[in-house]
C-alpha cells in the first residue's frame, strides 16, 4: 500500500456513504412547487401604525413564490397556505440535495484521480 492510499480510500468511502444517503432522499421526493420562497414585509395603510415609525414592526412575513417563465421573473402570492409553503421548501431542499450530490460526485472523482496517480508510472523522459 502506497503512502496516502489509505487516506484517499477512507475519503472516497465517506463521500460514498454521504452520496448513498442523499440518493435515498432524492429518490423519494415529496410534492414540490417549483420556485424560490420569498418572505416580504410591508407597511400598512394606517397612518398611526407602528410599522411607519419602526422598520422592525413592518407587517409580515407575506410569502411569495418567485420563478422564471419565458425568460421573465414572476411572483405569486402563496400567503399562509401551509401546504403550498411545504411544497416550496421541499423544492428548495431537493435542489440543495441535488447540488450536494454533484459536489460529492466531483469529490469522489478527484479522489479517484489522486489514487490513480499514486500508481501511475510515467515513462522516463529520454535524455539526449
Amino acid at each position: 500500500m502506497k503512502k496516502g492510499e489509505k487516506r484517499l480510500c477512507r475519503q472516497i468511502s465517506i463521500c460514498e456513504q454521504k452520496r448513498i444517503a442523499l440518493k435515498k432522499k432524492l429518490l423519494r421526493p415529496k410534492p414540490m412547487l417549483e420556485g424560490a420562497p420569498v418572505a416580504k414585509y410591508t407597511y400598512c395603510g394606517t397612518a398611526g401604525c407602528a410599522c411607519h415609525r419602526d422598520e422592525s414592526k413592518k407587517h409580515g412575513p407575506y410569502w411569495y413564490l418567485t420563478f422564471r417563465r419565458g425568460g421573465k421573473s414572476k411572483s405569486r402570492y402563496i400567503g399562509q397556505d401551509e401546504k403550498k409553503r411545504r411544497k416550496v421548501f421541499a423544492y428548495k431542499r431537493h435542489q440543495s440535495n441535488h447540488a450536494e450530490l454533484r459536489k460529492l460526485n466531483k469529490a469522489i472523482d478527484e479522489h479517484l484521480v489522486a489514487l490513480r496517480d499514486l500508481y501511475l508510472e510515467r515513462p522516463d523522459e529520454e535524455k539526449d
